[in-house]
């Protein structure tokens, strides 16, 4: 999640920075008035939060050969019912399994 959250604060513009702003404030980890600011609090928050449960960072059971087909059952899971940001187009969504697999 949190991976995947760096990325839509990233490409997303200021809608997502407001949203993960709000959410910061909610669960009291706001740095103040400014929205990427409390936006990456609040990713970082879930970055130390899952590293407090033991949740791996990445996953070093992804192969390279499996990665194109587990895009294909994101993007069919998820497009374009799933209220994200914006929608992953296949290289992005390649991008960003292969990052979590070389994360492990």
């Amino acid at each position: 999640l949190p991976i995947v959250l760096d990325d839509y604060l990233e490409n997303g513009g200021n809608a997502v920075a407001n949203k993960l702003s709000r959410l910061a404030q909610l669960c009291s980890v706001a740095k103040g008035e400014d929205k990427r600011a409390n936006a990456r609090a609040f990713i970082d928050e879930i970055y130390a939060m899952n590293k407090r449960m033991g949740m791996p960072l990445g996953f070093e059971q992804i192969k390279d050969e499996d990665i194109s087909k587990m895009a294909d059952w994101a993007l069919a899971e998820a497009n374009p019912t799933y209220p994200v940001p914006y929608i992953y187009d296949k290289a992005h969504c390649t991008m960003m399994i292969s990052k979590i697999k070389e994360l492990a």
